[in-house]
């Protein structure tokens, strides 16, 4: 998630390629070029960074665990409205990291080092998805995190009707069902870090043939805090989801749970070092994009614009040397400036060298005969 620290391969690419003259110019503009896009999607102010892990528990009746997952490392970065997490799998296997973050415009989905073929047989290394907006639909382990630490600025810590954003309802990736968000008490978000106890009811509009709205859908209940920093953080959480029971079902009077996810952390620190809330691309990637009016796939190095996306529907395999917009731009402001000194010099030993014969013609001649 963190911009790269130096681009010294680039520089030496530069230094070699400019002209003697110009090279160190040529090296400072860059620097300044490169340090300015490392820019995008980083906040400068303090960002919190926590370490942890799930567990995620089957539960049967009365509450007993059935059965249980390892536990699965995560770790998370919050800035304001941005936010970033990683999740661990298993990292000596392909795809074993999975990045989601949200930079308070889109959210992206990355999956490194996945090596396949797309259409036409187009190669790709790398994977993701981009969706509009702060929140969309999780699955698995994401969604109570994403509740847990980076939902605040989406549910405001109060009683809201939100996006099913942990598809408790079962209507798929793209539904844009509704819940009902309930908190216990209300607390200052921006004094604590993690959600306040809180619950999950299908809406009083919600299909009464498939779940009771008395009865929650999923509870998130604190049962850790640290003070750090003039800071309240939660540092351990239940997230549990219980069976959708219909109105006119035959489930008692108290919704039955079967899936617990247990987070903790382990670790709480505050950074000052530039964070980047949007995955940086580093080899050909195939991406789903979801932003409309453009939605399409492609194979790409960089996320693309709202221009480069409407070309992407038409030429979905794109060249995967190029950059993004805003740095073709700057590189060719710094290829002009490099070259247009040069060219001129050119020129202008050229127009000498015209006009030398001229002169030395002129010079030959008697005066009397003109």
């Amino acid at each position: 998630m963190r911009p790269a620290a130096n681009d010294r391969e680039n520089l030496r690419f530069m230094s070699h390629f400019c002209p003697s003259n110009y090279a160190r110019l040529c090296i400072i503009l860059f620097s300044l070029t490169a340090a300015s896009s490392a820019l995008t999607g980083a906040d400068s102010n303090q960002v919190i960074h926590l370490e942890g892990a799930t567990v995620s528990r089957l539960l049967g009746p009365e509450g007993r665990v059935e059965a249980q997952e390892e536990p699965r490392i995560f770790s998370v970065w919050l800035s304001g409205c941005q936010w970033a997490v990683r999740l661990y799998a298993d990292t000596n296997q392909p795809g074993g990291v999975t990045e989601v973050t949200c930079d308070a415009t889109n959210i992206y989905v990355f999956v490194p080092d996945t090596a396949s073929h797309g259409a036409k047989g187009a190669r790709f290394s790398e994977s993701g998805c981009v969706y509009p907006g702060c929140v969309k639909v999780f699955f698995l382990r994401m969604g109570p995190i994403w509740w847990a630490y980076c939902s605040s600025c989406v549910t405001g810590g109060t009683n809201k009707t939100i996006l099913d954003f942990m598809d408790l309802l079962g209507n798929g990736d793209q539904s844009r069902a509704k819940v009902d968000l309930r908190v216990g008490e209300a607390e200052d978000p921006d004094t604590r870090v993690g959600a306040a106890e809180s619950w999950i009811y299908p809406t009083p509009e919600a299909d009464r043939a498939r779940v009771d709205p008395s009865k929650p859908l999923a509870h998130l209940r604190p049962l850790d805090t640290v003070a750090t920093n003039g800071l309240s953080v939660v540092t351990r959480c239940s997230v549990t989801e219980y069976h959708p029971q219909a109105a006119a079902g035959t489930g008692g009077p108290e919704a039955e749970p079967y899936v617990e996810y247990i987070i903790s952390v382990n670790s709480v620190s505050f950074e000052t070092n530039l964070i980047s809330f949007i995955p940086i691309i580093r080899k050909p990637a195939l991406i789903l994009d979801y932003r409309e009016p453009y939605r399409g796939e492609y194979i790409a190095d960089h996320w693309l614009n709202g221009l480069e996306r409407k070309g992407a529907r038409r030429a979905p395999l794109l060249p995967t040397a190029r950059s993004s917009g805003g740095l073709i731009l700057d590189r060719a402001i710094i290829l002009a400036i490099i070259l247009i000194p040069i060219a001129l010099a050119g020129f202008s030993r050229l127009r000498r060298a015209r006009e030398k014969p001229k002169q030395q013609l002129n010079q030959s001649k008697n005066p009397n005969e003109i």
